[in-house]
């Protein structure tokens, strides 16, 4: 099937005295780009430029106008129907449409009755005169009842561009289950191969109800101070802050969800997904869309019964006696006491001359040290070792930053409760410990001036200790 590019329309339908009139007022088609894109992406690209055509009618026009949208692709519909994570490229396309127009204002026409299907396969002339390009199609004439209607059915194409769920592995057998038990309660025989986008969605509310139904209430009511529940469709969710927001509905209102053998399953399934990857990761994509109390132990004790990644993180038979550590990382020394050096570069300046980047990095605290050199030779080392200052004010001053951030890097583990010990960086090795509070000048004497070196000291050795441990 070839494209050569992708096309809109808008017509104006006017009824006066029992009498429907229409006319076109824009259009806009765009050649296929260079670079070869699949069909859905091309007739998301179309209906894109229809949501911005409509806006821009409707700041023209001055006054509110109801407005309808077709699309002739079924995947194309789901897309923006549907709240799923899609990837990037439909994402960020489905956020312009949603933000300029109304979702349940988009529906499906046949590609045979949609006008705007000819720039698509292109057309001559004669064939664009016996079209309906400038009337409308016939059935826009007729009441609303009777416009083009058809349910949408996900197809299989439109999962392509989705993003992994940790819940898609279990739908196809719960939707399968329930359209069962459908068809024998209404006596109907749906037999089609596809899954709708209604089923696909109550196979879900299924697991989440089984879950959650399972969930002792003694253990629910733990977190009802820190957690604000709510019930919408018989699932319980939680009440956040970003309610006002303008993110994804899940993300605003997560599921709440607790231990059990189906979430389990899940966060096997999204570990996979993530091409086996650590805790951390994998807690991240669950939480996209789930609240679970003590998620990173259920999560920890599931990554730990990977086969695969216990295979990769397997140590060796024979133990491995850890050699010691050096003099220089034992001994209580300054900071670039034992100092290291090495180049990165080239940088080229604005004049065109070349700039090097001299790392001083401590063999202690592994702190780092930046300077700019122009040269290669020993004189412009030697004159950076001699010299607090340099020229080049700008390229300091990101070097500077660059320092800070490098040593403002944590070395121990955050820990969410606040009365835990700060976290310990590199720059706390480069200068003194500071205190928040200002000594007045006029009371000072020997005993305070003694007290408050033990303290500093005292600190120092606790500071080392940490770190060694």
């Amino acid at each position: 099937m070839l494209a050569y590019g992708y096309a809109c329309y808008a017509f104006l339908r006017c009824e006066e005295e029992e009498e429907v009139k229409v006319s076109i007022v824009l259009a806009k088609a765009r050649v296929a780009p260079v670079k070869r894109s699949t069909i859905p992406r091309l007739e998301l690209l179309g209906a894109a430029i229809g949501a911005s055509v409509a806006s821009t009618i409707l700041e023209a026009l001055k006054f509110h106008l109801k407005m309808y949208f077709w699309t002739d692709f079924m995947i194309v519909l789901e897309w923006i129907t549907n709240t799923e994570p899609w990837n990037t490229f439909v994402g960020n396309r489905m956020k312009e449409i949603r933000e300029m127009t109304n979702v349940e204002d988009w529906r499906f026409v046949p590609g045979d009755i949609n006008p705007a299907d000819l720039p698509s396969r292109s057309c001559d002339w004669s064939e664009l005169l016996r079209s309906r390009w400038w009337e409308g199609p016939k059935w826009l004439y007729e009441c609303p009842e009777f416009w083009p209607y058809k349910e949408i059915i996900l197809p299989e194409e439109a999962m392509i561009e989705r993003r992994k769920t940790v819940l898609s592995k279990d739908y196809p057998l719960h939707c399968l289950l329930l359209r069962f038990c459908q068809n024998v309660r209404a006596n109907s025989y749906n037999l089609t191969k596809e899954l709708s986008y209604k089923e696909i969605q109550r196979a879900e509310e299924t697991l989440i109800r089984i879950i959650q139904s399972e969930w002792p209430s003694d253990k629910r009511e733990k977190y009802t101070q820190t957690i604000q529940f709510y019930g919408e469709n018989k699932i319980l969710k939680v009440r956040s802050t970003l309610i006002l927001g303008q993110d994804a509905e899940d993300f605003v209102r997560p599921t709440v969800l607790s231990d059990h053998p189906i979430f389990r399953r899940l966060i096997d399934y999204a570990h996979k997904t993530l091409h086996h990857a650590g805790v951390q990761t994998t807690l991240s994509r669950l939480r996209e869309r789930f609240r679970i109390p003590r998620t990173r132990r259920l999560v920890k004790e599931v990554l730990q019964k990977c086969v695969t990644c216990r295979r990769y993180a397997s140590k060796p038979v024979v133990p491995v006696v850890p050699a010691p550590l050096p003099v220089d990382r034992i001994n209580r020394v300054a900071a670039f006491e034992v100092t290291g050096a090495d180049l990165a570069g080239p940088i080229y300046l604005k004049r065109g001359e070349k700039a090097w980047i001299v790392i001083f990095t401590c063999a202690v605290y592994r702190t780092a040290h930046l300077e700019l050199v122009t040269s290669l030779s020993t004189e412009a080392f030697m004159k950076v070792l001699g010299l607090a200052c340099v020229t080049y004010e700008e390229m300091v001053t990101l070097l500077c930053e660059c320092e800070s951030v490098v040593n403002g890097r944590p070395l121990t583990y955050l820990y969410d409760d606040p009365n835990e010990l700060m976290v310990i960086k590199h720059s706390d090795f480069k200068q003194d410990i500071k205190g928040n509070e200002s000594v007045d000048l006029d009371i000072i004497d020997a005993k305070h001036l003694h007290k408050r070196i033990r303290y500093l000291q005292n600190l120092h050795c606790q500071l080392r200790q940490r770190f060694r441990m």
